[in-house]
């Protein structure tokens, strides 16, 4: 079953990612978080591959899945999709991921 506080937490960024929209000052927030949480991945990843990866292939993985989940969820933020299943943030991430792995299915 969902969890009523994340299913309410993505209610919450669909409304501002929308307001976003019109709206310089919270768009330039949501970036800046965005960057924010990239910068917080670097050291994840980094001790994650054991320090066996290159700097600039942890950073390059950092801002890949940082983006991805970006446009996942401003993707998701102008539909009416649900929070689960087909279309939800989880999904387009998902499917993000996998078009830059070169896994992703052929289907439009």
């Amino acid at each position: 079953t969902p969890d009523p506080q994340a299913v309410e937490a993505l209610l919450r960024t669909r409304g501002l990612l929308r307001a976003a929209a019109d709206d310089p000052a919270l768009r330039a927030v949501w970036y800046r978080v965005n960057q924010e949480s990239e910068e917080l991945l670097i050291p994840v990843i980094a001790r994650l591959t054991d320090g066996h990866r290159d700097p600039l292939e942890v950073r390059l993985v950092a801002a890949a899945a940082t983006d991805a989940i970006r446009i996942a969820l401003e993707t998701w933020s102008g539909t009416e999709a649900a929070t689960e299943g087909p279309g939800s943030p989880a999904d387009l991430a998902v499917r993000c991921l996998r078009s830059l792995l070169g896994a992703g299915d052929d289907t439009p």
